[in-house]
């Protein structure tokens, strides 16, 4: 089927490049695809080189086939691409054998060819590229890649909808991808239905493949997960948080009729060489890609910041007038009762003093009212106070004025003071009290 292998410029046997696979469309040659051996859990595929199986095993995940244009660091496999461009791509020349055809999978003629990531089982009825015969091939691919931040990590699988790097296993492949994962839950709702699985199904060694008289039955579980959809029955195949997808572009020309484009070592045409022949370039059409970064759309602090910046656009809000607002309904409210008490304390002195003053004045019998003198002597009886003043009588004289007046902060001369009337009698000593 295959008849000259290319890569980088230089030819390959194409067993060294292609291995064969069962896939949905039947039997095909993969390139650059995880072993079988390596990609199930309980297969063991002769068909693997060990030393293939040996080099492949130092790979360890996805995010080894992105890289910052460092090549020194890569590994035998999967093989990569020096630089872009049909040159130091892949190609293949494949004869159909037109004559070799029965019981296909598809009323056309020809091949299909489909690009999948290295840990993907392909599905080239639904996915593959039609290559037609007496024809050469350009398919140009293209990356889409999404990168995974690492704040998304602390957010729960239903909010971020992704799995991260061993987040989920899966129970007959090595390596979790949505699409594994829904081929895994395919062959578990046929071997519950069917008690048996398709033969490109991943399997153990306790589970049979359909025969010819479960073929109808294993039918009806495809036609129902079509119906129903793949992802409505699998809903915990979701997307890996860091993931690559690959796109072909395709174009075509026809061959130059009657011109001999082989020949062998005696310069003769190849025995192959008028076939209905195919030619493919498989190549990366460009040398870099944009990432995309799955990532939290708001956090705490874009929250708080795009809360700031409405309420100062749409309200002269910001930082400052939050503070201010504190403010006003919590230190000045402190501040304005304490204000409030030391005031009540200030005046309850004041009144303290002034009664002082007065009940000094009553005792004296100086500057009162009678009643007022009444009323305070009333209040001295009820409180039973033990001191006794005995009467006296001052002249209102510029010396005695100035005693008085020393009594309205409630206290009399602490050095003795001669007080006396105008005959110079009862001269009495008043002291500090």
């Amino acid at each position: 089927m295959m008849k000259l292998c290319l890569w980088q410029g230089n030819v390959y046997d194409c067993s060294e490049l292609f291995r064969p696979i069962e896939t949905n469309f039947g039997k095909c040659c993969t390139f650059n695809m995880v072993p079988q051996t390596l990609l199930h859990r309980y297969m063991d595929d002769a068909r693997d080189a060990p030393q293939d199986i040996s080099d492949w095993n130092e790979w360890t995940s996805m995010s080894e086939l992105i890289s910052k244009g460092d090549l020194s660091s890569r590994k035998k496999f999967p093989r990569v691409q020096n630089r872009a461009g049909k040159v130091s791509g892949l190609a293949f020349l494949v004869d159909p054998d037109l004559e070799e055809y029965f019981c296909t999978a598809s009323d056309s003629t020809g091949f299909r060819l489909a690009t999948h990531l290295s840990t993907d089982v392909p599905h080239v009825t639904d996915f593959g590229l039609a290559i037609r015969p007496n024809y050469e091939h350009f398919v140009s691919v293209r990356p889409e890649i999404t990168l995974a931040d690492d704040v998304i990590e602390g957010i729960s699988i239903e909010k971020r909808n992704c799995y991260m790097d061993g987040e989920f296993r899966l129970n007959y492949y090595n390596y979790y991808t949505s699409s594994n994962c829904m081929d895994e839950c395919i062959a578990n709702l046929t071997y519950e239905a069917c008690n048996c699985v398709r033969y490109y199904m991943p399997r153990d060694h306790n589970r049979a493949i359909c025969g010819p008289a479960k073929y109808q039955c294993a039918e009806d579980v495809k036609q129902k997960s079509f119906n129903l959809g793949v992802k409505n029955i699998c809903q915990n195949c979701l997307p890996t948080c860091t993931e690559i997808k690959y796109f072909a572009d395709a174009t075509s020309t026809p061959f130059r009729r009657r011109v001999d484009l082989w020949a062998d070592e005696y310069n003769k045409s190849t025995s192959w060489a008028k076939s209905n022949i195919s030619i493919i370039h498989v190549y990366f059409g460009q040398d870099s890609s944009y990432a995309r970064v799955r990532s939290q759309l708001y956090g705490f602090s874009d929250l708080v910041a795009n809360f700031g910046g409405i309420m100062g656009l749409m309200c002269g809000f910001s930082g400052l007038s939050f503070i201010e607002l504190i403010y006003f309904f919590s230190l000045r409210v402190w501040f304005r009762q304490r204000r409030k008490r030391h005031l009540r304390q200030k005046q309850e002195l004041r009144e303290a003093a002034e009664r002082d003053r007065e009940t000094a004045l009553a005792y004296l019998g100086v500057g009162l009212s009678s009643s007022r003198r009444a009323s305070i002597e009333s209040a001295r009886s009820n409180a039973n106070n033990s001191i006794s003043f005995k009467p006296i009588s001052l002249v209102a004289n510029s010396a005695n004025e100035k005693d008085v007046d020393s009594l309205s902060s409630g206290y009399v001369s602490n050095s003795p003071t001669n007080l006396a009337d105008n005959n110079g009698d009862d001269v009495v000593a008043v002291s500090k009290f």
